[in-house]
């Protein structure tokens, strides 16, 4: 995937949404870790994540 799509799939989520996808998608990080590393519940990251999902299948890629 090239830069400019990748910028332009990070600007359609929320802030919120937008993190959680940063870090599980381009960090690899975990759920547990996105959580601690956020102060969310593992539960938020995952319903973040899924909502991410649909833009980052738009891209061609998969946040999970």
């Amino acid at each position: 995937m090239d830069a400019g799509l990748v910028g332009d799939v990070l600007e359609a989520p929320s802030t919120e949404h937008r993190e959680v996808i940063q870090l599980s998608y381009y960090a690899g990080a975990e759920t547990a870790a996105i959580a601690m590393a956020l102060d969310l519940l593992a539960g938020t990251v995952k319903s973040r994540l899924h909502c991410g999902e649909p833009v980052m299948d738009a891209s061609g890629d998969s946040v999970l």
